[in-house]
């Protein structure tokens, strides 16, 4: 299994060496200004993110919440605990596959700080055998009635946090640029010919932190130039012809025209369309609904109003 997950990335190394290590001097703890005072506050942030602080960068996490809830945290420590007083040789090994899995993140740097979820992603596997090394234990003293009232609640706090908690991550809207997807996914509902107004589908608009927002600066807006915005829009669509070249695809997307406010105000499409704009545009509001357009929101992930859909049959 190593090898077979090794041999593309040892090819690539082989076909362009320079570009295998190009991240290297970025991310690399050595050249840290203090280096030593880095790996040790990575060693601390990597060792308290099951139960104190976890990753902050909104991609990987709800920033800053812990990468265990708190009932499989204590089922971690009791797995660690029973992995060191009954060592035997595959203790040993989960134990050095626990350790050595940390390093990625020990000994990296990133503007948002300790821990790196992301880096350290292969650690969930010693993880939660060891979690699991402490459910059995429990099971054990315990008994089976027990097992299922400690599970309940384990399972509902895991459900609160990826569909519940999750839902209202803003930080995410920045850094994963959402906005394409919404406009593409609402193009794709139906295959009526779109109108796109430039400024309103192309300019991001989620570029700042909200008042409350924790570790705001560890998640800072990714800014896409205005082409790959397009593209982005095209592609979740289910618009993208893979029979035409980018370009292509760029300047005459099935169906889809980005156009200037000024020529919807001018004249609307004629026959089935739908015209796709910010919410707050008042000009193209009221000329939706001076034709009877029917008119519908689309809501950002907070619910507020981010795009206008304006349908024409």
């Amino acid at each position: 299994g190593l090898l077979i997950a090794a041999y593309p990335f040892f090819c690539y190394y082989l076909s362009a060496p320079a570009e295998f290590w190009v991240r290297t001097p970025e991310v690399s703890v050595f050249n840290h200004e203090h280096p030593l005072r880095m790996v040790l506050n990575n060693i601390a942030s990597h060792a308290l993110m099951f139960h104190w602080r976890g990753g902050t960068f909104a991609r990987d996490n709800y920033p800053g919440l812990p990468m265990m809830d708190p009932l499989s945290g204590l089922l971690l420590v009791s797995g660690l605990v029973i992995l060191v007083r009954k060592a035997d040789t595959f203790r040993r090994f989960m134990a050095c596959t626990l350790v050595l899995n940390f390093l990625s993140g020990i000994f990296s740097a990133s503007q948002e700080g300790a821990p790196y979820i992301y880096r350290t992603a292969a650690v969930i596997v010693p993880a939660f055998l060891a979690a699991g090394a402490g459910l059995e234990w429990f099971a054990e003293k315990a008994g089976a009635r027990k097992l299922l009232i400690l599970a309940a609640p384990i399972v509902a706090l895991n459900l609160y946090f990826y569909f519940s908690l999750e839902r209202k991550n803003v930080a995410a809207m920045r850094v994963m640029a959402y906005e394409p997807r919404l406009i593409g996914l609402d193009v794709g509902r139906d295959n009526l010919p779109v109108w796109l107004v430039i400024p309103d589908v192309l300019t991001q608009t989620e570029l700042h932190s909200k008042p409350a927002e924790e570790y705001a600066n560890a998640n800072p807006a990714v800014l896409l130039p205005a082409a790959l915005w397009k593209l982005a829009i095209i592609n979740f669509s289910g618009r993208y012809d893979i029979h035409q070249t980018l370009s292509e695809n760029l300047a005459h997307p099935k169906d889809m025209y980005f156009v200037e406010p000024s020529v919807l105000t001018a004249g609307l499409p004629q026959g089935p369309a739908k015209i796709i704009f910010k919410s707050g545009n008042p000009e193209l509001t009221r000329t939706a609904d001076r034709l009877a357009g029917s008119v519908r929101p689309v809501p950002d992930i907070l619910g507020e109003p981010l795009l206008t859909v304006a349908e024409f049959r």
